[in-house]
């Protein structure tokens, strides 16, 4: 694969994540309800497949420090999902604010730092 397609795909996947983790912020905010398993199932799977491939091109390709800072961050972000879900969501307990609130601002600097990067690349 070429650093243009990896780019595009982590993008796309990133901004599929992206977008259900506001649709469930909002459904956790606005109400007291949990977000739907499918839309969590959903935004894992995302957010897994783009650090896959993510971690795939930086290991293989040339990457810059950014990228780098950025694929920490969304590592810790990841991280910081894996313990919302297994110790709330699951259980059916509701989310800590203060936890979905740390995960929010860690995963969207990450996704800011990857995006600047992957739109910054030479075509």
């Amino acid at each position: 694969m070429d650093v243009q397609s990896i780019s595009r795909v982590v993008i796309t996947l990133l901004t599929v994540a992206f977008v259900s983790g506001l649709v469930m912020a909002a459904i956790r905010f606005g109400s007291d309800r949990q977000s739907p398993p499918w839309l969590a199932k959903l935004h894992g799977f995302a957010a897994v497949a783009a650090l896959t491939l993510l971690t795939f091109g930086l290991v293989n390709l040339t990457a810059s420090k950014a990228a780098s800072v950025g694929l920490v961050a969304l590592l810790v972000a990841a991280g910081t999902g894996v313990v919302l879900n297994l110790g709330y969501h699951w259980r059916q307990k509701p989310l800590p604010e203060g936890l979905v609130f740390a995960h929010m601002s860690i995963a969207f600097t990450g996704f800011l730092v990857i995006g600047v990067v992957l739109v910054s690349l030479p075509a």
